[in-house]
């Protein structure tokens, strides 16, 4: 069997592509329908590159007159560190008779190569398309990335390439990343009912690569790219990979594997899709369900995650580089913007915490590579807005998800004000006060170190290193049944799947930890200690150790020096005490959420942000109770 499939610039793999193409821009409905430019080309970009200019001196830079319309094609590449071709004031003219060979890196010509050999005329690059040292073109074409993308037919991604000189396409055995079809229907007995009728395949590699590991995907940049193009064909490593609405499969995974077998790349972009589907479904549509607006608010929560963990070379870029799809976002709810939050559903909003060392994550993981928060360099932003954190911003502190009907909102928000209040007014510098009413407690946090001791913790708290004998007894009949032979995996002193008795009358000796809600309405708190957690699964507990103890975190103590919570510093504090100020913005079934603060000015009663405080429910019940409402003002 011969093998030409040499490199992902093969014509097997343009087959590949373009099958995609043609599927998608023929078969999916819902692409089809969320294209608004499916009747008829859309107008073309202030300016594009015309990659079928037959002469010699290459691609040229073309000005469309009005109204010309044609379908073309968007490159989304990384800018990286080498100096880069740009079209300046001082060589457009020159653009427009044809941009030298010799003077394109290989990146983009590799884009003009691809646009070509799929059929397209016009090719947009944003460092040709828009003149970099004009301070007014860059703002107008800044603010205009959604409707480029989003008209585009198609979005190369240049995945694997950290600059303009590294190209997209890249060698490899093209046999090795492609499945083999073994039967058209499994054989009897050999797979599990749910795949029974299905093909089945081989493939060489179990766990290819995914769409999110490369260099493009750490670049803040490109998330709006991501999100607003409804065609992207990205080239990766030894891959070609396909996303639209409708399905994303890879050269690996040429079918779209969402119903059975590994779902992991579309689980990544499951809440990228959604949003959007969302934005497709909703632009143009007068009334909008609150379901719809709720939907829509929560995945804007999962662009700030997503985004905050992407890389910027400007500080002064942090809005900027997210006002393609804040303009859109802002087009279709008819919100106002404030600093990268909006008006709608602003409590939510609120509740954004830095996820570093100390800060609580509960079920979720901190990154690896996570650095420590800082300000962001030459950029200026209300305290209370994530925006001027350089840091991964969260969301959502466990899964599954929370959504904003399982809170109970606790603050009022009189006025919200912020200037610039438009996506679209480019800038680094933002200003904004919030007038808040809502219950006022003090406490003091202790920033996490090292080594830091264990504080005693309000009964009923996150974790408790000595479970009472009250509570033992409360659960211990219905742990009696479960605990006689409960897998056990510690770590390295026995194989996954050997299970080891556990004697249920000697509990206190066990460090474990129960999740109340599985288990009736007998059990009102969680029991957590540093060693074990019991962890529900489906409809069995299971025991599993954690090498490193539950972190000690950074603890919210009250003034009788109980823990009553948990803190998440805004940014790193070499203070060994903060005596803080917290308003309660929202609650869930186990905490309240307040949002921690400093005071700034006694006589206009302001204050600023400095963290998001998890306070115990039935600890701050005991503190708000002998508080009224306050009015504040929060800048």
């Amino acid at each position: 069997m011969s093998n030409d499939d040499k490199s992902t610039s093969s014509a097997s793999a343009l087959c590949m592509a373009d099958f995609w193409r043609q599927i998608c821009r023929q078969k999916h409905e819902h692409c089809i329908s969320a294209n608004k430019n499916h009747n008829k080309p859309p107008i073309l970009p202030k300016r594009v590159l015309d990659v079928a200019n037959p002469s010699l001196s290459g691609p040229l830079l073309f000005c469309p007159p009005p109204g010309f319309r044609a379908r073309y094609v968007t490159l989304s590449h990384c800018w990286g560190e080498k100096r880069l071709i740009r079209t300046l004031r001082s060589n457009i003219s020159k653009w427009i008779t044809g941009i030298p060979l010799a003077e394109i890196p290989k990146t983009f010509l590799d884009a003009c190569d691809i646009t070509s050999k799929l059929g397209y005329q016009y090719l947009w690059i944003d460092s040709l398309c828009i003149i970099q040292d004009s301070t007014e073109d860059w703002r107008d074409e800044s603010t205009k990335m959604a409707d480029i993308y989003s008209n585009a037919d198609l979005c190369i991604s240049a995945l694997d390439s950290h600059d303009s000189s590294e190209g997209i396409y890249r060698s490899r055995d093209g046999l090795l990343h492609r499945p083999c079809r073994l039967w058209d229907e499994a054989p009897p007995g050999l797979c599990i009912l749910q795949f029974s009728g299905l093909p089945i395949y081989a493939f060489a590699d179990p766990s290819p690569p995914s769409s999110s590991t490369g260099p493009l995907a750490h670049r803040a940049w490109v998330l709006q790219e991501e999100l607003m193009s409804g065609r992207r064909l990205i080239y990766g490593k030894n891959i070609l990979y396909w996303s639209c609405l409708t399905m994303q499969v890879s050269t690996s995974e040429p079918d779209d594997f969402s119903a059975v077998g590994d779902t992991r790349f579309n689980n990544y972009l499951g809440w990228r899709q959604y949003f959007q589907e969302a934005i497709a479904k909703l632009r143009g549509t007068d009334v909008i369900s609150r379901s719809d607006m709720e939907n829509l608010y929560q995945c804007w929560l999962l662009v700030i995650e997503n985004y905050s963990q992407r890389g910027l070379s400007r500080g002064s870029d942090k809005l900027t580089a997210l006002a393609g799809v804040a303009s859109e976002f802002g087009r279709i709810t008819q919100d106002s913007f404030l600093s990268g939050l909006w008006s709608r559903f602003l409590w939510r909003q609120l509740l954004w915490s830095v996820a570093s060392k100390g800060a609580p994550p509960f079920n979720r993981e901190v990154p690896p590579k996570s650095i420590e928060p800082r300000l962001v360099p030459d950029f200026l932003g209300p305290t209370w807005s994530w925006s001027k954190i350089d840091g991964h911003i969260r969301y959502f502190h466990q899964y599954p998800l929370d959504k904003m009907g399982d809170h109970e909102v606790l603050v009022e928000i009189l006025c919200s004000r912020c200037s610039p209040s438009s996506p679209k007014e480019i800038s680094n510098n933002y200003s904004g006060v919030l007038s808040l009413r809502g219950f006022l407690a003090k406490a003091i946090a202790k920033p996490f170190s090292p080594g830091s001791k264990r504080i005693v913790m309000h009964d009923g708290l996150l974790e408790s290193p000595q479970p009472t004998k009250e509570k033992i007894g409360q659960i211990k009949s219905r742990v009696d049944t479960l605990a006689k032979e409960i897998p056990i995996y510690p770590g390295d002193a026995r194989p996954l799947g050997e299970t080891a008795s556990v004697d249920s009358s000697d509990l206190s000796q066990l460090p474990w930890s129960i999740d109340s809600s599985q288990y009736g309405s007998g059990f009102d708190n969680e029991i957590h200690s540093p060693g074990f957690s019991l962890i529900p699964k489906r409809e069995f507990p299971v025991i599993q150790n954690l090498r490193d103890p539950i972190y000690p975190g950074h603890p919210v103590i009250n003034f009788d020096g109980e823990q009553v919570g948990l803190w998440a510093p805004d940014l790193p504090s070499a203070q060994e005490t903060v005596e803080i100020i917290c308003l309660a913005i929202s609650s869930n079934r186990q905490f309240v959420f307040c949002i921690g603060m400093e005071l700034v000015n006694r006589y206009q009663n302001r204050y600023r942000r400095v963290g998001l405080i998890f306070w115990e429910k039935s600890a701050w019940a005991t503190a708000a109770a002998e508080t009224n409402k306050s009015l504040i003002e929060l800048e």
